[in-house]
């Protein structure tokens, strides 16, 4: 069974709202008819821990969550295994997935792995994540640049797609030089 835990620290009904009300908090989107501040949202399967996700505000509209200013962990074996932070993101409540726009930044917290994208995707069904844009990818020293990535939420199966160009460092043993 999969929970879907909400934590809301501040609501603001934008309908019937006075405007000193609306002007405290910027909105996401104008439209929405309920706004969030400060949202936190995490994903259980019994009760090991998926994902959680902090967002600076929220605009929520029937099925879809438009977020500003969000951080993302993502868990494995109940344990944090990378971050993902993204200035903008949409959130579908009925399949869980996520679009993080903006110049997003992924890392993974167990190795010397992360990248940057425009866009990244997270897809619940499959559990992958697909990412579009100016693919920057690091590992260690050495970095990749591609057109899309897919890869699982901690960084340890990746595949990078497109036109694909590669800078290596190698460290020699008992040098300094890289």
């Amino acid at each position: 069974m999969i929970r879907l835990f909400v934590i809301l620290v501040s609501i603001v009904l934008v309908t019937g709202c006075q405007a000193s009300s609306r002007e405290a908090i910027a909105t996401p989107d104008p439209g929405a008819p309920v706004q969030f501040a400060k949202v936190s949202l995490a994903e259980f399967v019994g009760n090991m821990k998926i994902w959680d996700l902090q967002a600076k505000r929220v605009g929520y509209d029937g099925q879809l969550a438009n977020l500003e200013q969000v951080t993302l962990r993502y868990y494995r074996a109940g344990q944090p295994a990378s971050v993902v932070e993204a200035p903008a993101a949409r959130f579908n409540t009925m399949t869980r997935d996520l679009a993080m726009q903006g110049r997003v930044r992924m890392r993974s917290l167990s190795a010397s792995t992360s990248f940057a994208a425009n866009d990244i995707r997270w897809q619940a069904g499959s559990q992958r994540l697909r990412a579009t844009g100016q693919i920057i990818f690091q590992r260690g020293p050495s970095y990749l640049l591609a057109e899309q990535l897919a890869a699982d939420s901690s960084l340890q199966r990746i595949q990078l797609l497109g036109s694909v160009q590669a800078t290596f460092s190698l460290a020699v043993p008992g040098s300094d030089r890289s």
